[in-house]
């Protein structure tokens, strides 16, 4: 089974370029226990695709209406106007854009994991569908073969970087990093090109652009201080780049080991990190404090606090979160890969953007990303109600 093959294989190089960075820093040893959650995660989530795949059936109509095309169009103008709107919130408060500029870290500092809100809360989340919008018009262009659509697609990623901006983060932009590898295996494209790893350049400097307006372009040198006093040999400065996207994608495994052994987790949160955009809604109307998803630091030997998807489940369900979850995903995963139609493989694209981000977070614990898969689904079974011919890609 393709998707199956696809997920291990992620999961072995993912495993192989971790361990690897052994070569260059002492890193705290990973714990049995902490392999055996990862383990279990991973084949659970194998299970639930290979049952849910096996119990779906292919999708024998799809619909070809014009609506997901109204949908984007309209879409991309309704997410322009909300980062647009951000933005001039921005610049009311600070003044100018180099009072930006000067001010990103406080910037960065006062808006990560806090309520703080430079617009009205239904303006972020409108503007929280650009996520959506973007795995749509990249599933439009493939269907439709139109260049105009390929046009939105660059549209859509250069408003996920603008909103990512206003906060000087890069989840989403590595978000929609994921959507693109994504496309490229729904679609079974070849990824070794020459001119996808020129792409591919381009898109890890857009990745680092918050982080280096944040660090007045000293090309990563804060960063990699932090790092470098571990290093077992000296590390040209050109690489600085390469090894701050290492260490903030791939170490994580070691941090959640140390997070294991520090913590006894004896008081499972019950949900609270899991479901956190319900927790976090219902916290408007009840008046207690929302879910932060920044933890304390562990040192693996530096100051880490990313620990993978599975701190989240294990605190709050214990192996009982690790066990049921990612297979009831699973289930999900293989079933949409039964589906057909251009919502569909925008459903696929958007999810395996989440695969790739479990080893540092569970990206559906965001509301951002969790209004867009909604909006998604909605989409999906809206299109259905209009079945008429059409051709689409089976896993």
């Amino acid at each position: 089974m393709r998707l199956v093959k696809i997920v291990l294989l992620f999961c072995v190089i993912y495993a192989a370029a971790s361990l690897s960075g052994n070569f260059l820093i002492d890193f705290t040893p990973l714990s049995w226990f902490a392999i055996g959650l990862l383990a279990t995660f991973v084949f659970s989530l194998i299970g639930g695709i290979t049952l849910g795949t096996a119990c779906s059936r292919s999708s024998a109509v799809e619909s070809s209406s014009a609506l997901p095309y109204w949908v984007l169009g309209l879409g991309l103008i309704l997410v322009v106007v909300t980062s647009g709107t951000m933005w001039f919130a921005l610049l009311d408060q600070y003044g100018s854009f180099s009072a930006i500029w000067a001010n990103s870290w406080n910037i960065r500092v006062s808006t990560i994991g806090q309520d703080t809100a430079l617009v009205p809360s239904y303006i972020s989340y409108l503007n929280h569908l650009v996520y959506a919008l973007f795995a749509l018009s990249l599933a439009c262009f493939k269907h439709s073969r139109k260049i105009v659509f390929l046009a939105m697609s660059a549209v859509l990623f250069g408003v996920i970087v603008a909103s990512d901006l206003t906060q000087f983060g890069r989840i989403g932009i590595l978000f929609a990093i994921f959507c693109i590898a994504g496309y490229f295996l729904v679609y079974q494209k070849k990824i070794l090109t020459i001119r996808n790893a020129l792409f591919a350049g381009g898109l890890l400097v857009l990745l680092m652009l918050p982080r280096m307006i944040r660090g007045s372009f000293d090309n990563f040198r804060a960063t990699v201080d932090h790092f470098s006093v571990f290093y077992r040999f000296d590390v040209p400065g050109i690489l600085n780049i390469f090894v701050s996207v290492y260490f903030y994608y791939f170490v994580a495994p070691y941090a959640l080991s140390e997070f294991l052994f520090q913590n006894s987790l004896a008081d499972l949160s019950w949900g609270a990190r899991t479901f956190t955009p319900f927790y976090n809604f219902l916290a408007k109307f009840t008046g207690q404090g929302r879910i932060s998803l920044i933890d304390n630091m562990e040192k693996i030997p530096f100051d880490y606090n990313i620990f993978t998807i599975v701190r989240d489940l294990f605190g709050d369900f214990g192996i009982a979160g690790v066990l049921l979850l990612p297979f009831l995903w699973g289930i999900l995963f293989g079933w949409v890969f039964k589906q057909t139609g251009i919502v569909a493989d925008a459903i696929k694209i958007f999810f395996f953007a989440w695969l790739f981000y479990t080893p540092i977070f569970n990206v559906f614990s965001f509301g951002s990303f969790f209004i867009a898969l909604c909006f998604l689904f909605i989409l999906y079974f809206v299109t259905r109600l209009i079945p008429t011919r059409n051709s689409a890609i089976s896993p």
